[in-house]
C-alpha cells in the first residue's frame, strides 16, 4: 500500500498525511525539502519540525539534552508533542532556527510511523495548510498542492503541545492536547508560558450564580492588566441567571460589578479553554474526573492555593444571609491571592494598560 508513497517521498516529493492532532505534509529532509514546503505554504519563516521514528534518533538532530527533555519525549513520544531542543548545525536552515533550535516530534499515528519505519529516514512536516489558515482535519479538506494525500482519522483536531527545552526553564510556546501541568508531573519543575500565550483560569462551583461568579470578579481585579483570562461555570447551572442579589451587593462593597453576569454550565469545550480548573467542594473535582477524565490534571480545590491551612470546601451560601456571602467573600480573596502567587511563577507578568 506504501510503496507509491515511499518512491514519492524518496524523489523529494510532498507527501499530506493524517496525524493524531491535525492533517501534515511533509519530504525526507533536505534543503530541497525546505524550500518545497515553504513554497506550498506560501512564504513561512517558522522552521519546519522534524518527524523521527524513535526517541533514539533524537540525538541524531539536536545536542545537550537535558535530564529533563528525556523524560518527557520518554513520557509522551510518540504523541501530540513537539519539543524544541539546541540543533545540529549540519541541520538545513528552516530545519534548523536562526537561534540554533530544532523542533522534533514522534506523531503517535499509525500510518506516519509505518512510513517513518519503511523509509528509515526523518521527515521534516508541517500542518497541510497555507500560513494563515486552518489546519486541515480530513483529506477531503487538503487545498495545498501536494503529490500524495493520504487518508485517516486524526483525533484531537488540535496542533500538538509545543514546548521548548533548549534551555531552562522550560517555555510553553503553543497550548495543545498535552497540558503543561502534565509536563510539570513528569520532570518535577515549573514550565513558564511563553508571553504570547495568556493563562486561562476557570473557575467553578454548582450554580454559577454565588461562589464562581464572586471568584471570577475577584481575579478579574487581580489579575487585571496581566496576561490572564478568566471565566467561570457551574456542574449543576443552566444558561443565563444573574448572580445572587447577596452576591452582587457584596462584590459591590468592594468596588467589583457583576451585576452582568449569566450563568453558564460547564462543557467539554470550557474544560478545552481552561489551564487551570478551580473548584470550590470536593463534589465539584469528583464530578468532573468522573465525566472528564481526561482534564483531571488541570483540576485543584481553591483551599489549596492557601499557604497555610487544610484544604477544606468552600460552603455554598445560596439561602444564607449577606453576612455569609461577606465570610465567602474574604475567604475567597485570600484563597486567590494565593492563586496568584502559584500563577507567577508560571507567567511572566507584564502589566499593561
Amino acid at each position: 500500500m506504501l510503496k507509491k508513497t515511499v518512491k514519492i517521498l524518496k524523489n523529494n516529493g510532498v507527501i499530506a498525511f493524517p496525524t493524531e492532532t491535525v492533517y501534515g505534509m511533509g519530504c525526507i529532509l533536505s534543503r530541497e525539502c525546505v524550500e518545497r514546503l515553504r513554497e506550498i505554504k506560501g512564504g513561512r519563516e517558522k522552521p519546519f519540525a522534524i518527524f523521527v521514528k524513535d526517541v533514539r534518533d533524537v540525538k541524531k538532530y539536536a545536542k545537550n539534552i537535558s535530564k529533563s527533555a528525556w523524560k518527557v519525549m520518554e513520557e509522551f513520544f510518540p504523541g501530540p508533542l513537539t519539543i524544541i531542543l539546541k540543533g545540529k548545525k549540519s541541520l538545513p536552515p528552516g530545519v534548523l532556527s536562526s537561534g540554533g533550535k530544532v523542533g522534533i516530534r514522534i506523531p503517535d499515528h499509525p500510518l506516519v510511523l509505518k512510513i517513518l519505519k519503511e523509509i528509515d529516514k526523518p521527515i521534516i512536516a508541517t500542518s497541510a495548510n497555507k500560513t494563515g489558515e486552518p489546519p486541515p482535519q480530513r483529506a477531503e479538506d487538503v487545498k495545498v498542492r501536494v503529490d500524495e494525500i493520504l487518508k485517516g482519522e486524526v483525533k484531537y483536531s488540535l496542533p500538538s503541545t509545543v514546548i521548548d527545552f533548549s534551555s531552562f526553564p522550560p517555555v510553553l510556546l503553543r497550548k495543545g492536547p498535552i497540558s503543561f501541568l502534565s509536563i510539570e508531573r513528569v520532570i518535577k519543575r515549573k514550565v513558564i508560558f511563553s508571553e504570547s500565550l495568556a493563562f486561562n483560569i476557570l473557575f467553578v462551583c454548582t450554580g454559577n450564580t454565588c461562589r464562581s461568579p464572586m471568584a471570577e470578579g475577584i481575579a478579574k481585579r487581580i489579575f487585571k492588566g496581566k496576561r490572564v483570562d478568566v471565566k467561570s461555570c457551574g456542574t449543576a447551572a443552566g444558561y443565563g441567571n444573574m448572580a445572587s442579589p447577596e452576591a452582587i451587593v457584596v462584590m459591590k462593597e468592594h468596588g467589583i460589578d457583576i451585576s452582568s453576569h449569566s450563568s453558564k454550565p460547564l462543557t467539554k469545550e470550557l474544560l478545552g479553554w481552561a489551564d487551570l480548573v478551580v473548584v470550590m467542594e470536593r463534589h465539584h473535582r469528583e464530578y468532573i474526573q468522573e465525566r472528564f477524565p481526561e482534564h483531571s490534571i488541570k483540576v485543584f480545590m481553591l483551599s489549596e492555593f492557601l499557604k497555610k491551612g487544610k484544604i477544606q470546601d468552600i460552603p455554598d451560601p445560596i439561602g444564607m444571609g449577606i453576612g455569609t456571602y461577606r465570610k465567602i467573600y474574604r475567604r475567597l480573596e485570600q484563597c486567590i491571592k494565593g492563586l496568584e502567587r502559584w500563577v507567577e511563577k508560571r507567567v511572566r507578568i507584564s502589566v499593561t494598560s
